[in-house]
């Protein structure tokens, strides 16, 4: 892999610490936005902690979206009450937010398992390239230089 984050920026408090952060983010930009009666670009900015949850958190990431949606029906509603067109659209954000959360929360669970899958496939290729009793050295077509020798070939 070319670029790799340091396993200290990897726990979950941290995780959860940048996760608090952006929906502190939205919530205020949302107070702020139906405050001043602006309905519609600023609902953008909920995918963002929307999918860096579904994909640090899978299913809880699900049951945060649904938390995250209720506070931003919440808020519309409190700001506009009476206008059905403005909480039937609000509704219809919802259910895309919770949607894009669960494709996420899948992909995700997706790639952790095909990780699995690889780690443990390499794990039984090295421990046959280890304990194998022939020598066998892999060689780049191109230059000629050996990338790799077993423990019998050297």
């Amino acid at each position: 892999m070319l670029f790799s984050v340091p396993k200290e920026w990897s726990s979950t408090p941290l995780k959860c610490a940048v996760l608090s952060i952006l929906t502190i983010w939205v919530i205020i930009l949302t107070f702020f936005s139906l405050n001043n009666n602006i309905q519609i670009v600023f609902t953008h900015s909920f995918y963002i902690p929307i999918i860096v949850a579904a994909y640090w958190f899978d299913k809880r990431g699900i049951l945060y979206t649904f938390v995250l949606s209720a506070v931003y029906l919440a808020l519309v509603y409190l700001f506009s009450p009476s206008d059905a067109v403005v909480l039937v659209a609000a509704v219809w954000r919802v259910t895309v937010f919770i949607g894009i959360s669960c494709v996420i929360a899948l992909l995700a669970l997706t790639i952790r398992e095909q990780r699995e899958v690889i780690t443990r496939s390499e794990a039984r290729f090295r421990g046959i390239w280890d304990s194998i009793q022939a020598g066998i050295i892999l060689v780049d077509p191109k230059t000629h230089q050996i990338l790799a020798a077993n423990p019998e070939a050297r």
